[in-house]
């Protein structure tokens, strides 16, 4: 019996959601009590990776996460980086839905909203697309506050907007995710998602040596044969140089058969549900705030 997969499945339910906010709630006030008024108390400091994240959430004012986490700026600091060749090409960036051009847009392209996560739209034929549809979906994420409940602050500061990005994909027709946990300007752990979009997401989880670790992070183990891209080891030593200037960050990155696409920059990654618990401990041991 597949037991992750089984809570994961349910997790996704209408009664699984009921269930989860309240104690998704829960364990936001007990965080916060525990790290701010922790810090007020001179309490020591967090031990677990969790909460180290969410003391960095309250104390670390890094001036740069807002302009990481916004999707169109970020261009810039990768192309400062590591060079524009990693940047999957951009259509624009627009204000509102009504500027974008769908009638001139390619048949596959991708629509992200810059001040948020995992608000986008996939458009893989545009003719059997909702165009109406879109545009009430675009306008609307502009106008959310997107990280409030979560003491996000970082999204706050971001002006919205619409980065409309070439859609691409390997020859099997997927984008597999490969996400690099860097702490202190070192990878530590990595990630790669599987199906992310489709009927059966899961992950498989590495260490920097490249060496699978029997655990979870809130989606199901991956379960089929791993074969490391041959550039692995330059999409890490990209994701190093991409951390540098944060205390904790996770780099998201493509490989397009054998070529390697910046994703993202994320401070506070969600999806963190560790199985088993003690792995809570072993990564926080790695961050150092």
């Amino acid at each position: 019996m597949d037991i992750d997969r089984i809570l994961y499945n349910f997790y996704k339910t209408i009664p699984g959601r009921l269930m989860r906010m309240p104690l998704s709630q829960a364990r936001r006030t007990g965080a916060y009590l525990r790290v701010v008024w922790g810090e007020k108390l001179g309490l020591p400091k967090p031990k677990t990776f969790t909460l180290k994240l969410e003391w960095l959430k309250h104390f670390d004012r890094n001036p740069l996460l807002p302009y990481c986490a916004d999707k169109v700026k970020v261009r810039d600091y990768v192309r400062k980086k590591i060079g524009s060749e990693y940047l999957i090409p951009a259509i624009g960036s627009y204000k509102n839905a009504a500027e974008i051009p769908f009638e001139s847009l390619p048949s596959k392209f991708v629509l992200k909203a810059n001040n948020s996560s995992g608000r986008n739209i996939i458009c893989t034929n545009k003719s059997s697309l909702d165009i109406d549809a879109t545009r009430k979906s675009t306008d609307k994420w502009l106008t959310e506050k997107f990280g409030t409940i979560d003491s996000e602050w970082h999204y706050g500061l971001i002006e919205p907007a619409i980065l409309v990005e070439n859609f691409v994909a390997d020859s099997n027709g997927e984008l597999n995710d490969y996400k690099f946990f860097c702490m202190n300007g070192r990878l530590e752990y990595f990630w790669i998602d599987y199906d992310r979009y489709g009927p059966n997401p899961s992950r498989a989880i590495f260490d920097r040596d490249k060496r699978r670790i029997n655990m979870t992070l809130y989606k199901p183990d991956y379960k089929g044969d791993i074969k490391m891209p041959a550039e692995i080891d330059h999409m890490m030593a990209l994701a190093e140089k991409l951390s540098k200037d944060f205390k904790c960050v996770r780099v998201d990155l493509y490989n397009v058969d054998g070529r390697i696409y910046f994703g993202e920059l994320t401070f506070f990654s969600g999806d963190l549900i560790f199985h088993p618990r003690k792995y809570n401990r072993v990564w926080g041991d790695k961050l150092d705030i």
